[in-house]
């Protein structure tokens, strides 16, 4: 149903194949003539099209099953991630500021706080 003027009409065609309405992101439809899209699967995101699901590259999450995002700071993805990337722990670093896709234990006499992108050295008197 459509609605106009606040009066619920039933659907009906475009008037046009310009017309012919997108599906929302995050859905996809590959049948001609169909009136529904399809749900991607979780962690795939709508080609611009709409034709197809697609997966991000790894150090990418798929946010809100529209597009691709960078990991930020201090969190990685191995494999494309839905709506967040993963913490790197502390004691381990990312040694990337964005699109990591590791994440790596410090070296001895090195450490780092929890989301770190690199390692810090110990002080004097500590390892």
């Amino acid at each position: 149903f459509a609605t106009f003027d606040g009066i619920e009409l039933p659907a009906r065609g475009a008037s046009s194949e310009e017309a012919c309405p997108f599906c929302p992101a995050g859905q996809y439809n590959i049948v001609t003539g169909s009136t529904h899209c399809n749900d991607c699967p979780s962690g795939k995101l709508s080609s611009s099209d709409r034709t197809t699901c697609g997966d991000c590259e790894a150090g990418n999450y798929v946010y809100k099953k529209a597009s691709c995002e960078l990991c930020p700071n201090g969190t990685y993805a191995p494999t494309a991630q839905v709506d967040r990337c993963l913490d790197c722990q502390a004691g381990y670093h990312t040694a990337k500021p964005q699109g990591a896709t590791v994440c790596s234990a410090c070296d001895a006499g090195t450490y780092a706080a929890q989301n770190s992108v690199d390692c810090s050295v110990c002080p004097g008197g500590t390892y």
